[in-house]
């Protein structure tokens, strides 16, 4: 399954609950983009991804997380 972190933060919560609960193992790849980069955005960035997957300490526990 591929997740782009543009959709809407409500909509890839709901990507990840339900391909947990079928049992997939998720690799989810968070990052910023070079203006929010060169702006100093990078952590408020990928701070607000990991919120949208990260429904629970579970999920996350249960996952490797990519930066990029």
């Amino acid at each position: 399954m591929t997740m782009n972190c543009a959709h809407f933060p409500q909509l890839i919560g709901e990507k990840v609950a339900h391909a947990l609960a079928a049992g997939l193992h998720l690799i989810p790849c968070v990052g910023e983009k070079l203006e929010e980069r060169e702006g100093g955005k990078t952590e408020e960035v990928v701070f607000r991804q990991m919120k949208a997957i990260a429904g629970s300490y579970e999920i996350v526990y249960r996952m490797k997380i990519f930066f990029s």
